[in-house]
């Protein structure tokens, strides 16, 4: 989404640019998320958190980006520390004017490579949390009760499930690869976005996104799933306990798109849809969701 900065994330960028010498030339909303994401002018995208928890994250972030310099995965590069601003964090980066989505093939090409590298040569990476945020956002979800209910109840018999057996063993996880945060620039360097999530767990979390993309929600056809298998060497819906992963990354995306349910009456549609596939009203997957 793009639009108006909500005047609290404003009020933190603008005593983060000037701690940190950066200029804003008419900034612009890009997302809101966990973190309002702001193009600062044309070199620079900042992240303003907006929740008090997110603080660590960012910092963790930014040596992420510093750590992968070191590595052969090129990613996008953080401008200078991160900013405390209080209890909230704002961190700047150079900005990719000219990028698109990558491929489905392309987020396995970078999973394969970032998997390979040794854990204990990474930073200090938390094991991946599944359910952070989780309840946070099914509380303040602008829901109907009975549906609070229910999602808070799928949460308990997740958490209750984790963590299920691994098959594919521990790595350095992405921890959310869709193809908005794997980009492209138009002379082919393939880019890692979004370091929030970067945590050490099953390599199956970071494939069950493109998975549930495909056999959840319809993004990816047969072919673009096939060619993600294909250069990864491995499908994860064949797994024993791909369910696991499946409902948890069900969940994580439809109380995220929750938060958003007062933006726009076709996000409400579509998060009340989900909530019915979810209570099994909608039959057999893929459900065919509409991307929020």
């Amino acid at each position: 989404m793009t639009g108006q900065i909500p005047q609290a994330e404003l009020s933190r960028l603008e005593s983060a640019a000037d701690r940190a010498g950066v200029e804003l030339c008419a900034p612009r909303l890009l997302s809101l998320g966990d973190s309002a994401t702001i193009a600062v002018n044309d070199q620079v995208i900042a992240k303003v958190s907006r929740f008090p928890r997110q603080q660590p994250v960012a910092h963790r972030s930014v040596a992420v980006s510093r750590w992968l310099a070191s590595t052969d995965i090129p990613s996008v590069s953080a401008i200078g520390d991160a900013v405390d601003e209080g209890p909230y964090a704002v961190t700047f980066w150079e900005r990719v004017p000219q990028h698109r989505s990558a491929t489905a093939a392309e987020v396995a090409e970078v999973l394969v490579r970032l998997h390979a590298i040794p854990v204990d040569s990474a930073p200090e990476l938390e094991e991946v949390q599944p359910f952070v945020q989780v309840a946070e956002r099914i509380d303040a979800a602008p829901l109907e009760s009975a549906d609070k209910k229910f999602l808070l109840e799928r949460l308990d018999e997740l958490r209750q499930q984790w963590p299920p057996e691994v098959g594919l063993g521990t790595a350095v996880l992405h921890g959310d690869p869709n193809s908005g945060n794997i980009v492209a620039t138009p002379s082919g360097v393939v880019l890692v976005w979004d370091l929030e999530r970067f945590s050490i767990g099953p390599r199956e979390w970071d494939l069950t996104l493109q998975a549930v993309s495909y056999n959840t929600c319809g993004w990816l056809g047969d072919q673009e799933y096939g060619e993600f298998v294909a250069a990864y060497g491995h499908d994860v819906i064949a797994g024993e306990n791909y369910p696991i992963f499946r409902d948890v990354r069900e969940l994580r995306m439809t109380s995220w798109l929750a938060n958003k349910a007062d933006q726009d009456p076709g996000i409400r549609h579509e998060v009340v849809r989900r909530i019915e596939c979810l209570r099994g009203l909608h039959g057999d997957r893929p459900w065919n969701w509409t991307a929020g």
